[in-house]
């Protein structure tokens, strides 16, 4: 008797256990498809759309999973397997308290639009021929400088493809080279983290968002958060200074739409935005990035002498970590060049010590003090 009653005890135990599990299992399908559908406030931007707003007094550190979700505050990050990434997130939702509403701006044609395929897409060179043993890829770029982690994803995968990356960033004070004024001119610079936009060469602009850093004139300027996967906008300004969250996640990928959740930190503002997929350009999660770049085009690169990155990191669909600091060949490390092949914008990394494996420093070289980047 007593034999069956240990018998009926597991089996129920079991029960439950399998119950618990799927219905685990449910609510994560169930969040992720809040998150890929549930931003329904259409903007004045045709495939960009909002959340809808929480209620007063929402909290999003005591929120279910499907509040955040619905809401489109980015996904809780687990405090006991990765802690650095909960500490910035519950800061940074703590700071979250002044919620974007308004038209978004459209974003400023940078010649792109006027150039040839051929002309749009880099050509990313490598800089030595050193034995994959040896690091992280080293290439240079005309129009970017930073980290991509990457894989040799040519579809998306529900195992292996990137679908969250995320980090802090400083909006640095933006000028033209010193000494120079020329009218004749514009000056851009931008910083985006984002995903699919480095493996593939930037044939479309990815899924993400940045900060816009731009002089007209010399005197009139644009400093604005900017979120974009083909069709894109500006739902804020930024001051020198600030300090910017910015989370990128799709856990469906393919066609399904994205989330953008853009935040500054100083002023308390952020906007949680869905865009949806191209139909030519479905998410494949085959890289993500950490990037400091220049306009094409009639732009040349701003000075910004410094901007830092901070708490950069990655996760794939089944959880596992990535880092701009990884020693792995599989992270591409891009130094961006003028077209002489001159250094015009480098990046600093470490995989340890002071820098660690989260830490990005993006300094202007050369043409900040000559006269501007071609």
């Amino acid at each position: 008797m007593k034999l069956k009653t240990i018998f009926a005890a597991v089996a129920l135990a079991g029960f439950f256990l399998i119950s618990a599990t799927t219905l685990a299992s449910a609510q994560s399908d169930a969040v992720r498809s809040i998150y890929a559908w549930g931003a329904t406030v259409p903007t004045n931007i045709a495939g960009v759309h909002t959340y809808p707003a929480p209620p007063a007094g929402f909290n999003p550190l005591t929120a279910t999973d499907e509040e955040l979700a619905t809401h489109g505050f980015p996904p809780r990050p687990n405090k006991q397997t990765d802690a650095s990434h909960y500490g910035m997130w519950a800061g940074a939702m703590t700071a979250a308290k002044i919620r974007w509403t308004g038209d978004l701006k459209p974003m400023p044609s940078s010649g792109r639009e006027k150039m040839e395929p051929s002309q749009a897409a880099p050509v990313l060179v490598p800089q030595s021929a050193k034995p994959a043993a040896a690091g992280p890829t080293q290439f240079t770029s005309p129009l970017w400088s930073g980290v991509s982690s990457t894989n040799k994803l040519t579809k998306w995968n529900t195992k292996t493809s990137f679908d969250d990356v995320w980090g802090e960033f400083t909006v640095p004070v933006f000028q033209p080279p010193f000494g120079v004024c020329n009218i004749h001119y514009q000056y851009q610079t931008w910083a985006v983290i984002g995903i699919d936009g480095s493996a593939g060469g930037y044939p479309h602009l990815p899924l993400g968002g940045g900060i816009l850093l731009q002089f007209e004139n010399c005197h009139d300027y644009l400093l604005t958060a900017f979120v974009v996967w083909d069709e894109g906008g500006m739902p804020f300004s930024v001051n020198p200074g600030d300090i910017v969250y910015l989370e990128v996640y799709n856990s469906l990928g393919g066609a399904n739409p994205g989330t953008v959740f853009i935040e500054d930190l100083t002023t308390l503002t952020y906007a949680a935005v869905g865009l949806e997929s191209p139909p030519a350009s479905p998410l494949i999660g085959n890289s993500v990035e950490w990037l400091v770049g220049s306009g094409l085009g009639p732009y040349l690169m701003g000075n910004t002498i410094g901007i830092s990155f901070e708490g950069a990191e990655a996760l794939n669909t089944s959880g596992k970590q990535f880092f701009p600091g990884s020693t792995s060949p599989s992270n591409h490390v891009y130094t961006m060049v003028d077209n002489s092949g001159n250094d015009i914008e480098i990046v600093s990394y470490g995989s340890s010590g002071n820098q660690g494996q989260h830490s990005l420093f993006f300094q202007t070289t050369g043409c900040a003090y000559t006269g501007g980047c071609p």
